[in-house]
């Protein structure tokens, strides 16, 4: 059965919700879950917006470890110079399962940013490294109160303008 954008909703159902609205008993099982964004920022403030409200500090972390394999490629690299690829891939996907958590921590809490966004690793075992994510999870909104570049009102026609 197809619905009209302008129908009346289905009787049974509540009108406060749009015609094109997915509901959970719409959706297709198969459709991915959309998260909230969370903006991260190596800086502590975000441009054009304000902070209002801080959550506390979020983290993340991976560790990973080398195949001997790798540790075989790697030691003869060291040799004869060149790059690691194998660790470069292994350190790539170590940081962004890092950001993920970070990330997943911050939007349990309710923030939609995190601010002061830093990684650091170590090695935790020989062969094992250790990479943690983490900053200042907040809450921003736009910041409408201050001049901004549409609200200078220096443009075209201002006093003082040519």
């Amino acid at each position: 059965m197809k619905v009209r954008a302008d129908a009346p909703p289905p009787a049974g159902t509540s009108s406060s919700s749009s015609p094109s609205a997915i509901t959970p008993s719409s959706a297709p099982l198969d459709a991915p879950e959309r998260k909230p964004a969370v903006l991260v920022s190596t800086i502590d403030s975000v441009a054009g917006h304000r902070v209002v409200r801080t959550l506390g500090l979020v983290r993340g972390s991976a560790v990973r470890a080398h195949h001997f394999g790798t540790d075989l490629i790697a030691f003869l690299k060291n040799l004869f110079g060149g790059e690691i690829e194998e660790a470069t891939k292994v350190l790539a996907e170590a940081r962004e399962q890092a950001l993920d958590r970070m990330i997943a921590e911050a939007r349990s809490l309710g923030a939609n940013a995190v601010i002061g966004f830093h990684f650091t690793s170590a090695e935790v075992v020989a062969g094992a490294a250790e990479m943690v994510a983490y900053g200042t999870a907040v809450e921003i909104q736009p910041d409408r109160s201050g001049p901004g570049p549409d609200r200078s009102g220096a443009g075209p026609g201002a006093a003082g303008g040519a």
